[in-house]
């Protein structure tokens, strides 16, 4: 080999090293949003499902996106929150949107969650970003409500 090219080499390597060792210490968070389905739910399913259709990982990521965008910016759109998450998911459903969700950004500037930069916050999950954003109590209870069924509680 040219040795020319050993510089970039190690760099190469150097950087998959640092890849590697943050994929082998994810944070207790991170670890519980990839875990979260492999829960049993207190509804019993075992097949995420949309009433008779299976739950795809598109039709997951695409929710999970939906809920996230519902509470970006100043102003959370409760209504539609509830509106998505009350069409016939089941437990197993649930979870696996919840881990789509996965861990977002979720700065605060002035009272505003997400999408906040330059000023960058925390990294929440689904749950702690519903208690964060939820201007009322019996909608936070609502989504508690709906996410029982799918053993995750926040």
């Amino acid at each position: 080999m040219n040795k020319k090219y050993l510089p970039f080499l190690y760099v190469g390597a150097g950087l998959l090293g640092v890849y590697a060792i943050a994929k082998l210490f994810k944070s207790k968070e991170e670890r519980e949003v990839d875990n979260v389905d492999k829960q049993p739910t207190l509804d019993g399913s075992t097949v995420a499902m949309i009433g008779d259709i299976p739950l795809t990982p598109a039709m997951a990521n695409s929710i999970a996106q939906t809920i996230h965008d519902a509470m970006r910016y100043c102003g959370t759109e409760e209504e539609i929150i509830l509106t998505t998450l009350s069409q016939g998911l089941n437990g197993k459903a649930l979870q696996k949107i919840y881990k789509a969700f996965g861990l977002r950004e979720a700065g605060v500037l002035v009272g505003c969650h997400g999408d906040t930069s330059p000023f960058p916050g925390t990294k929440k999950d689904m749950g702690t970003y519903f208690v964060a954003e939820m201007s009322g109590q019996p909608e936070l209870d609502a989504i508690r409500t709906i996410f029982r069924k799918a053993n995750i509680v926040f």
